[in-house]
């Protein structure tokens, strides 16, 4: 793909391409379609689905590009199905999660770790 040859990208560069999408239902699509659209940028939806396997069987099928968490596609980019190329403000693509558990009980020692992986910037283990 002619994007692969790049080493970072902005939406814009998405212009045109045929492009796999999360159902308009899931709050994913709708976070990628604001950010697309605030760039300016306009792709040609050519498959929707709700989960990410069927969408990334698209993608290596060659129906199109998608937009996925980098932990999504690690073992497909592992083996060779897929590639992925950052987008140049990867600041922007980033979603706020918020963490509910419940009040007044001390967090497990599973708890205290699960929240210490989700206070990390996975964007940084790899360059």
């Amino acid at each position: 793909h002619k994007l692969a040859r790049k080493s970072r990208i902005a939406p814009a560069d998405l212009n045109g391409e045929n492009f796999i999408a999360f159902d308009q239902n899931i709050p994913t699509r709708r976070f990628i379609d604001g950010l697309l659209k605030a760039d300016g940028a306009t792709v040609n939806i050519t498959m929707e689905f709700d989960n990410v396997e069927l969408l990334k069987r698209a993608v290596e099928v060659g129906s199109g590009i998608g937009i996925l968490p980098l932990e999504n596609v690690k073992a497909e980019v592992e083996y060779g199905g897929l590639s992925y190329i950052r987008f140049r403000n990867p600041e922007t693509w980033k979603r706020p999660v918020a963490i509910i558990r419940r009040r007044g009980k001390a967090p497990s020692p599973a708890e205290r770790m699960f929240l210490a992986i989700l206070r990390t910037d996975p964007g940084k283990e790899e360059a």
